[in-house]
């Protein structure tokens, strides 16, 4: 089985994540810094956990920390997730396209919401506490993230093509999402956002996704 590396652009989303995934003796290796971070250092637990410290660093800088940090390892040993900040905070499009560049990945999941605390995604749009994203505050903190419809907060970073899929589509069941997803890939599409409201239909994109598409 592949190990697992999640990328976190702070160090609090690093141990934040690195806590769910805590079980039994193993512990897991939380690196604070991906600039010091090499392929030898990661074969030595089945799940390492990485601070990019990337979320307020600029656009060029962040793309050049994920880019390098995958042209030193062999990233086909290892099964990637990269954690975003709920609000969209940092340089997401950037980041992503910085591993399409270093990788032969070709596409990008998107799935963002956190229902247990009130953070879903209701057709395309990033719902906080009953609010559209760029009404719940969170643009206070970084200017530019003024839009709530995520695949125009992706394409402000980012010229990789952006769709969603609906709650409504995705109620349609397994292979109904299956099918929209391919034409979706047809179609061009790099980055697919999914909407989820529940926890229950977190668990279903992710099982549905992961069997189909885990070889990617």
């Amino acid at each position: 089985m592949k190990k697992i590396v999640l990328i976190a652009d702070d160090l609090t989303g690093a141990t934040n994540a690195a806590s769910y995934f805590v079980s039994g003796k193993e512990g897991i290796n939380v690196f604070l810094d991906i600039d010091n971070v090499g392929k030898d250092q990661l074969s030595h637990k089945k799940f390492c956990v990485i601070n990019s410290n990337t979320r307020t660093a600029g656009k060029n800088q962040a793309y050049e920390k994920i880019y390098n940090f995958f042209k030193s390892i062999n990233f086909r040993d290892f099964n990637l997730i990269k954690k975003i900040d709920t609000a969209f905070r940092g340089n997401v499009g950037r980041e992503i396209e910085a591993i399409f560049n270093s990788t032969d990945f070709s596409l990008c999941f998107i799935l963002n919401a956190i229902p247990d605390m009130d953070r879903i995604t209701i057709d395309g749009y990033q719902i906080i506490g009953g609010k559209p994203l760029g009404q719940a505050g969170f643009s206070k903190d970084l200017k530019e993230i003024n839009k709530s419809y995520i695949p125009d907060i992706i394409k402000e970073q980012t010229k990789l093509p952006v769709t969603a899929i609906c709650l409504k589509d995705i109620y349609k069941g397994k292979e109904n999402l299956l099918h929209l997803m391919g034409d979706k890939i047809k179609e061009g599409y790099k980055i697919i956002v999914f909407d989820s409201a529940t926890r229950e239909d977190i668990d279903f994109i992710l099982n549905t996704v992961y069997k189909k598409f885990n070889n990617l």
